[in-house]
């Protein structure tokens, strides 16, 4: 069974700071104070196998393991988060993990965000954005995102295929009624802005002074979050007290300029430049544990600052 759960990003100066994209991609501009952790959670609603689309040439990617091998440690996991603007509660916002599917002998693990604006926000820029990730649990990385995203009365969507062995992203795209597709060239290693957290968390021994980088992609954008542990942190939440690791992170914006080759040749990466250096910083707790489940986020940008918060945590399967 696959899950499914609000949508992706908006681009007007007012859903730059409050939308649920953002959010996802760690990337919001809002400041914080508790929340009430039993007041109601966006639900996850889940969709039929059947709906799924998983693109041939995106599966082509997947790491050569054996299936008896493939694990992925958060299968069933829940995370719940109050987005927090000069505070009030903005929005609301949650992450969910599906159970290991496959598409022939390729294994695929299917998550799902959703974020929902709330009271004020909600009656001058209402926010209904959802997300569904379909990632390689053997890598960590996607072979598809979708992103529906309903902002101010507005609907736009973008689905990209991951072909990474192909250095390619395959983007079909709707806004203002119109769809269009194109690719983007890519890095082999990229992310969407929801995976590389899930490759973070499954990293052993992390220590003060580790530095971590990933290319993320959503089909509008390719970046570069650049992260550093700094510090062992003791942080309250509406769920309690965690003993956390502090990451701090900038957000460089890219480009690609895909590698020059005649048709009978190999695929290259492509070149990398940097548009925008440190666009966004800000800081990611995680819990000190073989979780490390991501317990806040606080983010500075042109726009403004602020933090989402933990305010339920549902354990995984193994976690």
């Amino acid at each position: 069974m696959v899950l499914t759960m609000p949508s992706p990003l908006p681009s007007s100066d007012l859903s730059r700071l409050t939308t649920a994209g953002v959010f996802l991609l760690l990337l919001i501009h809002l400041p914080p104070s508790l929340v009430v952790a039993d007041e109601a959670i966006p639900e996850v609603d889940e969709t039929e196998e059947a709906d799924v689309e998983l693109d041939e040439a995106a599966l082509a990617s997947a790491a050569d393991v054996d299936e008896e091998e493939v694990t992925f440690p958060w299968l069933g996991e829940e995370l719940y988060y109050s987005v927090r603007v000069n505070d009030s509660e903005a929005m609301r916002a949650g992450v969910r993990i599906g159970t290991m599917e496959y598409r022939g002998d390729t294994p695929y693990v299917p998550i799902s965000g959703v974020a929902r604006s709330r009271g004020f926000f909600d009656a001058i820029y209402p926010v209904d954005d959802r997300i569904n990730v379909y990632l390689d649990p053997a890598t960590n990385r996607p072979f598809r995102s979708e992103k529906r995203l309903d902002e101010n009365n507005r609907f736009r969507t973008y689905d990209v295929d991951y072909r990474r062995h192909e250095y390619i992203a395959y983007v079909e795209r709707f806004r203002r009624d119109r769809e269009s597709t194109f690719q983007d060239s890519i890095p082999a290693e990229t992310h969407n802005m929801i995976s590389w957290l899930y490759e973070l968390r499954r990293t052993d021994d992390i220590a003060i002074g580790d530095q971590f980088s990933y290319f993320i992609y959503d089909g509008w954008l390719l970046s570069r979050i650049e992260l550093e542990v700094v510090a062992r942190e003791d942080l309250l939440t509406p769920v309690g007290w965690f003993k956390t690791w502090r990451v701090d992170f900038e957000r460089d914006i890219l480009r690609s300029r895909r590698a020059r080759r005649n048709d009978d040749e190999p695929p290259e990466p492509p070149e990398i430049i940097v548009d925008d250096e440190a666009r966004h910083t800000g800081s990611i707790w995680f819990s000190r544990d073989q979780n490390m489940i991501p317990v806040k986020f606080s983010v500075d940008s042109t726009f403004g600052s602020g933090d989402v918060v933990i305010i339920r945590y549902v354990r995984g399967e193994s976690g």
